[in-house]
């Protein structure tokens, strides 16, 4: 008989206006949790390291995604160093609880939803949230979570380990 070997996924839109969800197959109460991107590095590390202490799991049990984001060439110098620096900070605390990090282009994780071509960035945002109060009903969805409650239903519907 094949048994899961996930424990628990994570999925982190990095952005300074994203957010964290988290999901624990195994678990009846709770097994569903949700964070708007934390202002501080230390804030980002506490929030990581209650995620993982609360997986009480290894760390090969965790699959973690994280949006592989970029700088587009309207975006403001500063702007996009900011961008890179959380990207970067979030990486360095995920690697301190040795748990792999695996990275998906927004396009492929979007493609999976059929995301119209929706040239406006608020009108996209607004579609996305609306796709992850219908796929999550039950859960709170802002602006500022709904690119990650998408990648962690794309990570539970595609992302499947087994033990042989």
């Amino acid at each position: 008989k094949k048994k899961s070997r996930i424990k628990a996924y994570i999925a982190i839109d990095p952005g300074k206006q994203g957010g964290i969800a988290c999901f624990f197959p195994r678990r009846k109460k709770e097994p569903l949790k949700v964070f708007r991107c934390p202002k501080t590095v230390e804030e980002m590390c506490a929030v990581v390291d209650c995620i993982v202490a609360d997986a009480k799991c290894a760390s090969d049990k965790i699959y973690l995604l994280v949006e592989h984001v970029h700088a587009f060439p309207s975006d403001g110098r500063s702007s996009v160093f900011t961008f890179g620096r959380n990207l970067g900070h979030w990486e360095g605390i995920i690697s301190r609880h040795e748990i792999e990090v695996n990275t998906i282009a927004p396009r492929s994780w979007q493609s999976f939803y059929e995301v119209p071509k929706i040239p406006d960035k608020y009108d996209r945002k607004k579609w996305l949230k609306h796709k992850a109060i219908e796929l999550f009903p039950e859960q709170k969805v802002t602006f500022a979570v709904c690119d990650a409650l998408l990648l962690l239903h794309y990570a539970k519907e595609n992302i499947k380990w087994v033990e042989q």
